[in-house]
């Protein structure tokens, strides 16, 4: 998802069943790996769209249930953490 929003493109959608399909093998990642992937895409222009793409793939619910990220947030992203 980092890179479909960073390069602007669209990951296909065999390609996107197979992700989510597969979406229980994020378990088997290190908490240093997923940390590092967080932060990357915290990095990223706009981490908002990343976070939202993640959000609608049920990545970061699977990571942690607690964690969500709407459309409807991304505003009061912007304003917080926007330079």
């Amino acid at each position: 998802m980092r890179y479909e929003t960073t390069f602007r493109f669209q990951i296909e959608k065999n390609t996107e069943a197979l992700i989510l399909k597969d979406i229980q093998y994020l378990d088997t990642l290190s908490p240093d790996r997923l940390r590092n992937e967080l932060e990357l895409c915290l990095e990223e222009e706009q981490p908002e769209k990343v976070l939202l793409r993640a959000s609608e793939m049920g990545i970061l619910q699977r990571l942690a249930p607690s964690l969500r990220f709407f459309g409807k947030n991304l505003s009061n992203y912007k304003k917080r953490f926007a330079p």
